[in-house]
């Protein structure tokens, strides 16, 4: 029984997560930004997700994604709640 609650929460968590990519994506379709960091945070949102979605995530990889967001688009943060959170996990913070 514990195993099927800890399935739950994972599908919901996983759920949540894919919402926050949504929310993002639109956040950036919503922004006025230039198509050229329009392109670049879309590819490096791309490729988080990607390296999320991975058995063993590259902690490093995930590390410089977040950096870069924060250096260029912290303003993604607040609609990414979950992903912030699968991203701690990932990188054991």
């Amino acid at each position: 029984m514990n195993s099927n609650v800890n399935v739950n929460t994972n599908l919901a968590f996983n759920q949540q997560v894919a919402d926050d990519f949504s929310r993002a994506y639109n956040e950036v379709e919503r922004r006025d930004i230039s198509d050229e960091i329009r392109e670049e945070i879309n590819i490096r949102l791309t490729a988080l997700e990607a390296e999320l979605k991975k058995e063993n995530p590259n902690k490093g990889r995930i590390q410089r994604f977040v950096d870069w967001f924060k250096n260029n688009a912290n303003w993604i943060f607040p609609a990414i709640p979950h992903i912030v959170e699968a991203v701690k996990k990932a990188i054991g913070a």
